[in-house]
């Protein structure tokens, strides 16, 4: 489950690795990490809980499990037909452990 907090945290931190020949950016993010979310980066970081990658046949979707500590693979067709609505959270992902299986995104209570 994440919460749009969780959510939030992970876009500056992605901001931050992104941008480090802009110090003055970098600097003025951590501090807001620290200010308003308690985060200090990078000892508490999350790791970005999406990422879309290229592959042989297209863009594939990857999605953080904090639990299995790696990412696992959603097809393209899956994550559309999925209720997963980026603006409404919590975003909660059902999956089956240790499977490498994403079984559902959805913006629901758990």
């Amino acid at each position: 489950s994440i919460s749009e907090d969780e959510m939030t945290v992970m876009v500056y931190c992605g901001i931050i690795s992104s941008t480090p020949d802009r110090p003055d950016i970098t600097a003025t993010l951590i501090r807001e990490l620290w200010d308003d979310y308690g985060v200090k980066y990078p000892d508490d970081a999350p790791a970005p809980y999406h990422k879309r990658e290229w592959r042989l046949f297209g863009e594939t979707d990857f999605f953080y499990l904090d639990a299995e500590g790696e990412y696992y693979e959603m097809s393209e067709l899956r994550l559309r037909a999925s209720p997963y609505n980026l603006a409404s959270f919590p975003l909660v992902i059902k999956y089956l452990r240790h499977s490498k299986i994403i079984l559902r995104i959805a913006n629901e209570a758990a």
